[in-house]
């Protein structure tokens, strides 16, 4: 981090889009966070398929998430869905991807378990029930 990264208020975070003024949870410190985007468009071209994902927290940021599509209509006929990355709940969504005929598994509730959740498995191309998290 550079002392640039520091701030007192909203006002000395100008280095890049919709910057804020936020606490760093438990380190009590304060840094400016800022936006990579506000639209899907500002994530690539169509067809690249990058989502603006909305911040979810106090001093989260605007990211860009990958994947194959951004709405139904990119999908062939089936339909576009976020999926968790392999930290499951811990990570959050990392993309959002079409659903394809090879699927494992629809939604969460196909996977059995309250411990496995149905993800986007970018190795086999399709969704499958995953029971994998990370450390919070």
């Amino acid at each position: 981090m550079s002392p640039s990264d520091k701030c007192t208020s909203h006002a000395d975070c100008t280095a890049g889009r919709n910057g804020r003024c936020t606490q760093v949870p438990r380190l009590g410190t304060y840094e400016c966070s800022y936006d990579a985007c506000e639209v899907d468009t500002d994530c690539g071209a169509a067809g690249t398929s990058g989502v603006c994902s909305c911040r979810v927290g106090i001093g989260e940021a605007n990211v860009c998430l990958a994947g194959n599509c951004r709405v139904d209509g990119d999908c062939a006929g089936n339909y576009c869905s976020p999926s968790q990355g392999t930290c499951g709940a811990f990570g959050g969504n990392v993309g959002y991807f079409c659903h394809v005929a090879a699927d494992e598994c629809v939604d969460d509730t196909d996977c059995g378990t309250p411990a496995s959740t149905c993800r986007f498995e970018p190795a086999v191309g399709h969704f499958k029930c995953s029971d994998s998290q990370c450390a919070g």
